[in-house]
């Protein structure tokens, strides 16, 4: 469980996410309370459980009412950063064998980057190119998201992550170097058996010829947003995946 400490008490707190039902545990020891809450939501689930964590809390340790539905509010929809202006004219991406490839990160460990197909493409799969089943769950994925909508036209990226609490990132093109990234969860419906898949977060990647890529902007949770730059991105990204092969 991850420890919050307040100016009241310490709390315990751990959650966990799959496509319909999120779930949340806390503890407060010096009070000798444990709470657990399931929602049966995925798209604004985590806000719901916050909000209903805290009453909890305010009504157990008897304290006055706070509206915490207005700030969950304000925090997912009219806070965060400030978006730069739209790119009118984006540069070129880099060619995709400079992007096609295996990286690695200690922590995070090995991530093999493929091509995604456009949809009225169909190859098949390869070792370059992830196949059409996936390609179609990816698609649909970005096309749903509340996160951004996708230029189709643009090269899109996938890497599956093994040792992340997500299925894997996609990287679609922004202007030159810069991808967006964005974080997917992907799990089989228990009734049909069909995939079906969920954008949970977003940051910026930057590529570097030959050297790796380099995650900022938030995507990794940290306590620091840091802004994508262009130079220098192994020393500056939040978290920097060598490229090995």
């Amino acid at each position: 469980m991850s420890p919050q400490i307040t100016s009241i008490c310490l709390q315990l707190r751990h959650g966990g996410v799959v496509p319909g039902i999120t779930t949340q545990i806390l503890r407060v020891p010096s009070l000798g309370v444990g709470v657990m809450l399931a929602i049966e939501d995925t798209d604004f689930s985590i806000a719901l459980l916050q909000v209903l964590v805290n009453r909890v809390l305010d009504d157990i340790m008897h304290l006055e009412p706070t509206d915490w539905e207005e700030i969950m509010v304000t925090r997912l929809f009219k806070e965060g950063p400030e978006k730069g202006p739209a790119v009118s004219s984006p540069r070129p991406g880099p060619a995709s064998d400079i992007v096609v490839g295996r990286y690695n990160n200690p922590s995070y460990g090995a991530m093999d980057i493929q091509r995604v197909p456009a949809i009225s493409q169909s190859v098949g799969g390869s070792h370059s190119t992830v196949p059409d089943e996936l390609a179609g769950v990816i698609h649909s994925a970005l096309n749903s998201s509340r996160f951004e909508q996708i230029d189709a036209t643009r090269e899109i990226y996938y890497a599956a992550m093994p040792r992340f609490w997500i299925q894997g990132v996609i990287f679609t093109h922004f202007d030159g170097p810069l991808f967006n990234v964005s974080a997917i969860m992907i799990q089989d419906r228990v009734d049909t058996g069909t995939p079906i898949s969920r954008i949970l977060g977003t940051g910026t990647a930057v590529f570097v010829e030959g050297k790796g890529v380099g995650m900022f902007e938030g995507f990794w949770q940290g306590n620091e947003v840091i802004r994508a730059v262009e130079e220098d991105v192994a020393s500056h990204a939040e978290v920097w995946f060598d490229r090995v092969k």
